[in-house]
């Protein structure tokens, strides 16, 4: 599925948010510089026998928009997702 919710504090109640690009379950989910990034999981619909995802989707909850920004190597499901930030000279590395 590539149903998105968000949850409001201030009236504590769920509503529907804009649609990730790829329909997946299993995935994993992390959040850097205030972006929820999606990554791999598993689109039954879609795939017929190796039913892994690769596309890597980030969400910025100010402007509500979906966009691809990369792809796993392998096809992964039921993934962990952590972030850490490291500043290594003028480059940024996330892990």
């Amino acid at each position: 599925m590539n149903i998105s919710s968000r949850w409001d504090p201030k009236t504590q109640q769920w509503s529907y948010s804009t649609p990730m690009i790829t329909s997946r379950e299993g995935c994993g989910v992390g959040v850097l510089n205030n972006e929820i990034f999606v990554v791999g999981g598993w689109n039954k619909f879609t795939n017929t026998e190796n039913q892994g995802v690769t596309t890597v989707e980030t969400f910025c909850p100010f402007t509500e928009k979906w966009r691809t920004c990369g792809s796993l190597i392998e096809k992964r499901h039921w993934v962990s997702v952590s972030s850490t930030q490291f500043y290594c000279n003028t480059s940024f590395l996330s892990l």
